[in-house]
Parts: C-alpha cells; structure tokens; sequence
C-alpha cells in the first residue's frame, strides 16, 4: 500500500495507554484531523504567498484544493491513511499540491526532529509559525486521553511522534520572542456584563479572571439567545506568555448553559402520576471543566450529565429506583437509615 496514492499519501497511527490500538475516541480523532488539516492549509497560504492577519482565514478555493482525504482505516490496529489535496484537481492546483505536500513533509519532520532552526529555515514568517505550531499543537491528544499518534510519510517513515513533539512546539514561541499570541479558540465563562454599544462581553473565567469578548454585528442576536449564566463561544483569543486568556475577539458560536434549579411539582413512577408536597427542588451547577451539569438535592440524590434534558432523565430515573427500592420496600427489610428514607419519600409523594 506504500506505493498507492504516491506523496499524497500519509498514515496517522494511534494508540492507546491501555493497548487498545482498535478505538480511537471520537473527539481526539476529530482533533487530531483538525489539527493537521489546519497545518496544510497554512502551509498552502504560505506557498501562496499570502499574508496572515490577527487570524488565518483560508478562502473556500483553498479549503476544497487542499483537503485531507481519509481512507478507511487499516485492520488489525488504527491506523487512518489520508491524502493531501486529490488527484482530480485542475493541473495548477495539481502542481500547488505538490509543492505543499513537499512542505508539510519536510516542516513536519522537522517539527518531529526537534530541529527548530529547520523549520524556521522553511517557514521564515514569525506569524506563520505562531500559527504553525498552534495547530501542531491542537493535533496532539491531550494527556489525560491516554492516546497519542504518529505520522508516517508515504514510504512509511515516521516523521512526527506527538509523544517527543512538545518540547520542539513550546519552543516556536521562545524562538519567534513573542509574549502575546493570538489563536482561534473556544472559551467559557459566567457571563457577567454586557455592552451593546461597544459589541462586547465580560465573562468570569473558571479562574476569577475576566476576560472581555468582543463579538460582530451578525453574532448580536445568537449571543442575545444566549445571554445567561455560563457561556461557552469559539474566537480569536489573544493569550499572554503563560497562556492565560486575555481577550476575545470576533466572538460567535455562542452555547449557555442554564443552571437554574430544578423544581418538581409531580413526578412520574412507573406510569404512576405522585404530588410532590412541598415541591422537590435540586440545584444545578455547570462544571467547564468537564463539561457535565451537577445535580444535588432531596433524598441525597446526586447525578451529572451532559445536557439539562439528559440530567432531566438521569433524575428521573434515580428517583425510579429509590421509590422502588424503599419507597415500596417493606420497612422490617430496611435498615435504620433506610426506614428514614421510606418515611421521608411517602411522606414527600403521595398520588395524584
């Protein structure tokens, strides 16, 4: 297969902490893909001669000349075989994919050499590196996935190990002096203030910090829908040396997450309709950083869940299974604690 698709084709090899070289968990595929097909298209703009703004736009032209190509992936591991750019492309974009394929082999070699003078030999532009090493990044699976990959060029030599890469990508920014940078992003906050005549939002990060967003005139109304409690949206956000957020700019694809507390008036147990007296009430609180809402409250009842209509169910069921198991349960087969629980839940629910 070596052979097959010529210097278009490449290889991405995962695995797992745990050996499991046949699954790959969806996001850190999807991330890993976004992070390279990213790579090209700066490498094609910068093969273009183009120059970079606050932000890497890429023009729909391009976007379609240089796309990944996935094939299926091989059996008996993960290994996703991709191509650069399609052999179907008009001759002068044939003849552009050659050079960027060219580029993206020998930069990224590079970048898994450690050899940072290399690629700044074959990528001069400071902005293009910043750029360049955010995206190599945003390809490497985080830690905590237990996963990491490799990439193989089309004669099947490794040329970039994620797990050996960091060191040479912390490196662009001390190599190009920068103190601040910008990348696109996706941030959330509390949102605590807004200001429509400025365009702007001020969001209380997980840290205390806050951070102003700054959103264009067509995000107005997505951002007035959600205009509560903690927000999450994609930007361009400035970070300092540390790598704390600064600012946002073009702000949009805005998400809320509503952690309004949840009150129930009646409930329904195994199709039987119960009164709640005085109503159940369970507070809701957004955890960021794994991206679940929380849910404490009556009865000890604790569950999390993705969605508010997800932790609506997960309620719903564990409130099933204490009725059913004490509420229904004769009280000389509970224990102590258990007879309290009873008594509390009867006394609670009675039926409609």
């Amino acid at each position: 297969m070596a052979g097959e698709g010529g210097e278009r084709l490449y290889w991405m090899h995962f695995e797992a902490e745990d050996d499991d070289a046949h699954m790959v968990p969806a996001p850190v595929l999807v991330d890993s893909l976004r992070g390279i097909q990213r790579v090209v298209y700066l490498l094609a703009k910068f093969t273009r001669g183009e120059e970079l703004g606050q932000r890497a736009a890429f023009s729909r032209e391009l976007r379609e000349a240089f796309a990944l190509q996935c094939r299926v992936p091989e059996p008996g591991s993960y290994a996703l075989p991709f191509e650069i750019g399609s052999a179907t492309h008009a001759p002068r974009v044939t003849g552009e994919a050659d050079k960027v394929r060219r580029l993206f082999r020998r930069v990224t070699a590079a970048v898994g050499g450690g050899d940072v003078d290399g690629v700044r030999a074959l990528v001069p532009d400071s902005r293009y590196l910043n750029f360049l090493g955010d995206a190599y990044r945003k390809a490497t699976p985080p830690l905590r996935s237990g996963v990491s990959y490799w990439l193989e060029d089309h004669r099947r030599r490794k040329i970039l190990d994620s797990r050996r890469s960091e060191e040479t990508l912390n490196d662009f920014a001390g190599y190009t002096g920068r103190k601040r940078w910008v990348r696109e992003d996706t941030i959330s906050g509390m949102l605590v203030g807004m200001d429509f005549d400025e365009r702007r939002i001020r969001l209380t990060r997980p840290d205390g910090k806050s951070v102003s967003a700054y959103y264009d005139e067509e995000s107005e109304l997505p951002l007035i829908e959600h205009r509560r409690g903690w927000v999450e949206l994609t930007g361009d956000v400035l970070y300092d040396a540390q790598g704390r957020a600064l600012s946002v700019t073009h702000a949009r694809e805005f998400v809320s997450f509503d952690e309004d507390t949840i009150e129930l008036r009646n409930v329904h147990l195994y199709n039987v309709a119960y009164r709640a007296s005085p109503p159940l009430r369970f507070k809701v609180k957004y955890d960021p950083s794994d991206r679940l809402y929380d849910l404490d409250g009556e009865f000890g009842i604790s569950v999390s869940a993705s969605s508010r209509s997800d932790l609506h169910h997960e309620l719903q069921e564990a409130l099933s299974m204490l009725w059913i198991e004490y509420g229904e349960e004769s009280p000389d087969r509970l224990s102590p604690k258990a007879r309290r629980l009873r008594t509390d839940l009867r006394k609670r629910l009675t039926a409609a």
